[in-house]
């Protein structure tokens, strides 16, 4: 359970199979308002938006694998005033438009923070400790296993 800015987190795993979905989406995320849907029960996949007033509400991604779309991207989606079609795609393919920004590699699992992003903020606004990149971009102030690679990055960067 992470807290965002407007929203909440919450990622697990398991490995009992569900196969009622749609049915457990709307008792976690509510029923009410617009629901975008996909289900691949073979695949073991399903993805599901529920939109309020043009507004992305909620969001539910299950997959057999640990691959979600970047956590980044679905983080603006929910400051949005209304998402755009290519974005309401997106959230059905369960993957970030192309063109988007790429995060990269995920550092901080924490909140989501790509590699690129932070190498970028380092360089940009001249970073030069794991706090400052904390402090701009959430990164390494949750559970800090990714300090060190912080620190690994500033180092990079300063090259």
């Amino acid at each position: 359970q992470i807290r965002g800015d407007g929203y909440w987190r919450y990622e697990s795993a398991g490995a009992q199979s569900i196969t009622a979905w749609p049915k457990l989406a709307r008792e976690w995320l509510g029923a009410d308002g617009e629901w975008l849907e996909f289900e691949d029960a073979k695949g073991g996949r399903y993805r599901a938006a529920r939109i309020e007033g043009g507004r992305l509400e909620a969001c539910l991604f299950v997959a057999p694998t640990h691959e979600l779309p970047p956590r980044a991207w679905l983080q603006g989606l929910f400051k949005q005033e209304s998402l755009k079609p290519e974005e309401r795609l997106g959230l059905l393919a369960g993957r970030a438009p192309a063109g988007t920004a790429a995060e990269g590699t995920v550092v901080c699992a924490c909140f989501g923070v790509g590699r690129e992003r932070i190498l970028s903020a380092i360089k940009r606004d001249r970073l030069e400790t794991p706090q400052a990149i904390g402090t701009k971009l959430q990164a390494g102030t949750n559970c800090g296993s990714c300090v060190p690679e912080l620190r690994a990055l500033i180092a990079v960067a300063g090259r």
